[in-house]
């Protein structure tokens, strides 16, 4: 009930990652017209909350001139980020990037999106320490190398984090439901 649900207000009856994510990407009607970083906290989990937190992510990198030519400062470090976002490329759930203004969504923008969504997933089932472990090992660097890393993102863009933090808890939610009713 993803229609009623953003705009009505009703309550979410299931809920599945895949299909919010397709439907969020297709249902970018952003009304708010403060929209871009001051989205104002409601609908949660709507696309003015989805893209809020994409242009927030934009401005950040933007600010700080990062992923640039010009950019000297950050470059070990970006480099790191980059291997370690281009990791997740071909991972199964891939959430659509937003179009903002007239910027087409960039391979940056998608590989911080996944990278956020699968970390998020990890992070909501209780897994982070094993993940960590896992993927440090297939990058061939060290536990607190990749730590650094995941800290860097989630520095430029904690509102997507969030966003995605939200979603996998409704998906956990929705999974329990499940798990109850079969009982």
């Amino acid at each position: 009930n993803f229609a009623e649900a953003s705009e009505n207000g009703e309550p979410l009856q299931t809920f599945n990652p895949e299909l919010f994510l397709q439907n969020i990407q297709h249902n970018q009607i952003d009304d708010d017209p403060l929209a871009g970083s001051f989205w104002q906290g409601k609908p949660f989990l709507g696309p003015g909350h989805w893209r809020a937190a994409h242009i927030r992510f934009d401005e950040r990198i933007e600010t700080a001139g990062l992923f640039s030519e010009q950019n000297s400062y950050n470059k070990k470090r970006q480099t790191r980020l980059l291997k370690l976002m281009s990791y997740f490329k071909h991972v199964e759930l891939q959430p659509p990037v937003p179009k903002i203004t007239d910027k087409e969504p960039n391979e940056l923008n998608r590989l911080a999106a996944t990278t956020l969504c699968t970390f998020a997933k990890e992070a909501r089932v209780g897994c982070v320490t094993d993940w960590v472990s896992r993927i440090s090992q297939n990058l061939g660097c060290s536990r607190e190398c990749m730590l650094q890393d995941i800290a860097f993102l989630l520095r430029l863009a904690p509102e997507l984090f969030a966003f995605y933090m939200g979603m996998w808890q409704l998906t956990l939610i929705e999974t329990d439901k499940i798990s109850q009713q079969r009982v």
